[in-house]
């Protein structure tokens, strides 16, 4: 049982780093953000700048056209809104309803409608940039958030060399993309019963992981059948998916504060911490296992040497 109690033990653990990529994407998030903004209100001061110089000479409220078009925005079909937002940058698009628009609020002015419409969609353009821009950077501090979390739960529970590091997460990346493929696999060959396919994965997984700790550890310490047998697997098993089921149920928890943004950040966080401990447990045990056995030889030589030294001051 105490690969069990172990996992456990390790999850807990894990759930201290919690800060850590909360803090990083909520740097990254601000960062992303201050692009955006900035990006997009640059973006509107040229456009309105470039009307401005269009419509110079003309006598009517530019407020009220652009009300107008407001209005006419939101009145567009917005089941499928990235179609929608990709209407401006369509020309004609944005060329016939202003002309619809100016025609009907003042039909007597003649304005050069294209100008401001390729104004309005080098302004679209500019301001899908930024989105995307700002996108990958939160994406960015997800993926460092996760990493950097990592690392610290790893130090704390597995202890590996840095070239241990690099070596085992990429042969571990390999691992898990044959694992996605093959559960895909599954469903698209088994349908429901693919179900029983995706759990001998999971098993074969389980296998691979301890086996990989015991390279890492356990080599020259531990027999390979007191880590690689069936009660470990299952107990392992059974310990992650009650993890992951805690993860998800504390991630449902926090979706039910009303704050978007902070309880997004925090899910996030809980899913990596989750992730990484899931992950590092099967390793974590045979560090244990290792230690325990270098524990009590190094205990043995202490009692000799206590001994040996206690026969030498009795010789004196």
């Amino acid at each position: 049982m105490k690969i069990f109690k172990l996992s456990f033990t390790n999850y807990f653990k894990g759930l201290k780093q919690v800060f850590t990529p909360i803090g990083i994407i909520l740097i990254f998030g601000i960062i992303a953000f201050s692009v955006l903004f900035t990006g997009a209100l640059n973006a509107v001061q040229e456009m309105t700048k470039g009307i401005a110089a269009t419509v110079e000479g003309y006598t009517f409220d530019w407020n009220q056209v652009s009300g107008e078009f407001y209005s006419h925005f939101l009145s567009l079909d917005w089941s499928q809104p990235e179609n929608t937002i990709l209407l401006f940058l369509n020309q004609d698009f944005l060329v016939s309803n202003f002309q619809q628009i100016i025609h009907e609020l003042y039909p007597n002015i003649d304005i050069d409608v294209q100008t401001i419409a390729t104004l309005i969609s080098q302004c679209a353009i500019t301001i899908i940039g930024y989105i995307i821009g700002a996108i990958f950077i939160l994406i960015g501090g997800i993926i460092v958030g996760y990493f950097v979390t990592r690392a610290f739960i790893r130090r704390d529970l597995t202890h590996r060399k840095w070239w241990q590091a690099i070596l085992f997460s990429v042969i571990d990346a390999g691992i898990l993309i044959l694992a996605i493929y093959l559960t895909i696999k599954a469903y698209e060959s088994f349908g429901q019963n693919g179900i029983w396919f995706v759990l001998l994965i999971l098993v074969i997984m389980l296998f691979l992981s301890l086996f990989e700790g015991w390279l890492l550890h356990g080599v020259k310490r531990v027999k390979l059948r007191k880590v690689l047998n069936i009660k470990n697997i299952i107990l392992l098993l059974i310990a992650n998916v009650i993890i992951i089921a805690l993860g998800l149920g504390t991630v449902l928890l926090v979706s039910l504060a009303n704050m978007i943004v902070l309880t997004t950040v925090l899910a996030l966080a809980i899913v990596e911490v989750t992730q990484v401990v899931v992950t590092s447990n099967a390793e974590s045990y045979v560090r244990y296992l290792s230690e325990d056995v270098y524990y009590k030889e190094q205990s043995k030589k202490i009692k000799k040497l206590e001994k040996e030294n206690k026969e030498l001051k009795e010789n004196i």
